[in-house]
């Protein structure tokens, strides 16, 4: 462990502290107690003592049980992942939240899965990098104590920091995944191990402002800006929600334009080199799903898309009736059937004939993220859904290689049909796509 001590003690702590300073007190006044009073005092606070140790040991063991340092599974593909961290600043594009809207640039964080020749040697990284740091701000979002998150500081990734990439005689497709409204970019890590494994190249992105909070290499601390969504019945919800997508779609405009301009925003030579700049797909969830879809209509760079619960409410209707430029493949959480977001996404479907939606059955939105390593009693509080999680990642690690395997790689498979006919739990949207 990290050397601090686990919240999760803190009640035996507590009955330690608590009943030294009952057994003091009571030593104090021994002298004016009786002397038969003081015998009878004593074994009184002795057996509530005892109890209150069952107590804490029991609460202490289910803390333990229902908060764990969890283990991520390993990815299956053959090759061994390698991960880098970078922070890159757009210079063409002002901030428009936080304090210093307008007046300083564009900065977000990046993080890169890839295929590594060799992991020995090097430093197996954590699930978050930054440790406590991003929990505790995800832990106030939620409304929870800030140090109940604390444990997930020791979950280790499958990656390894700085290992070299696997140089072979075919350039990698490269991936940009991005994460949802009060997400982050390693909620989504093992997407990004998934495909690295399988021979792609993955950039994650923290986006500034929609995270918990992003730290850069010069230690700013940018924290989540819950105000640039403001509340449902808020009568400029959905302009703000509209901005607010359209600068995830900057964003990942901006890692596509670092990634394929031959200058020096990008510095990794030793990794971009190994980039195949005409195979980029995206992947995202929920708003990074919506902002996905809204660059795959612009920007032709963009050959595959996939959005995970995509969130498209606030599109206006002339980006509904846009084409999408590229193939693509939603997935819907049952959650999100049938809810407001449904409206435009079915326009989109009906519009553009180049994809499909499919639906699974027992999950709901944060399904498609990790928040399960947070704690196994993620289901009982139906913070996520129903489906087993082994199956859950056996139903979505199908749909994500298969599709950008028949769209990146152009392998030959046996398509999205047939996921459905082997999952029970996965249905096709049907969409009339020829009458109103």
């Amino acid at each position: 462990m990290s050397g601090y001590i686990e919240w999760y003690y803190y009640p035996f702590y507590g009955a330690v502290i608590a009943s030294s300073l009952a057994y003091g007190r009571l030593r104090r006044n021994q002298w004016v107690i009786k002397n038969q009073d003081f015998g009878k005092a004593f074994i009184k606070i002795k057996s509530r003592v005892f109890f209150i140790y069952i107590f804490a040991f029991l609460l202490s063991t289910v803390f333990h049980v229902m908060f764990p340092v969890a283990a991520m599974d390993l990815p299956s593909g053959s090759f061994d992942v390698g991960t880098r961290i970078y922070d890159l600043t757009d210079e063409d594009r002002l901030e428009t939240y936080g304090n210093e809207a307008g007046s300083e640039f564009r900065k977000i964080k990046v993080q890169a899965w890839y295929p590594a020749s060799t992991v020995e040697g090097f430093a197996q990284v954590p699930w978050i990098p930054e440790g406590r740091t991003v929990s505790r701000k995800l832990a106030r979002i939620f409304y929870f104590p800030p140090f109940m998150l604390d444990q997930s500081e020791e979950v280790l990734s499958n990656s390894y920091l700085n290992a070299p990439v696997l140089s072979e005689d075919d350039l990698y497709p490269v991936v940009v995944l991005s994460h949802g409204w009060s997400g982050f970019r390693t909620l989504h890590t093992d997407l990004g191990e998934l495909l690295a494994s399988h021979g792609y190249i993955v950039f994650g992105i923290d986006h500034t402002y929609g995270a918990p909070i992003v730290i850069f290499e010069d230690g700013e601390e940018v924290s989540f800006d819950g105000e640039a969504l403001p509340r449902r019945d808020d009568p400029d919800f959905l302009k703000f929600a509209e901005k607010f997508v359209s600068t995830y779609g900057k964003d990942i405009s901006f890692v596509l334009d670092v990634l394929t301009e031959a200058d020096e925003k990008f510095m990794d030579e030793d990794l971009k080199k190994f980039l195949d700049k005409d195979k980029f797909g995206l992947l995202g969830h929920s708003t990074g799903g919506g902002a996905a879809i809204k660059v795959a209509c612009m920007d032709s760079r963009v050959k595959a898309i996939i959005g995970l619960d995509p969130w498209v409410e606030a599109f206006p209707k002339k980006l509904v009736d846009n084409e999408i430029q590229s193939p693509y493949l939603f997935l819907r959480s049952e959650e999100w059937k049938d809810q407001s977001n449904d409206k435009n996404l079915l326009k989109i479907l009906k519009n553009n004939k180049r994809g499909e939606l499919y639906q699974i059955m027992g999950t709901t939105h944060v399904d498609f993220t990790m928040i399960h390593l947070y704690s196994p009693i993620t289901s009982a509080v139906r913070l996520t859904g129903s489906l087993e999680r082994d199956r859950f990642e056996e139903i979505q690690e199908a749909f994500v290689l298969g599709f950008f395997s028949e769209h990146l790689k152009k392998e030959k498979k046996e398509g999205m049909n047939f996921i459905e006919e082997k999952y029970q739990e996965v249905y096709r949207v049907h969409i009339d796509k020829n009458h109103d």
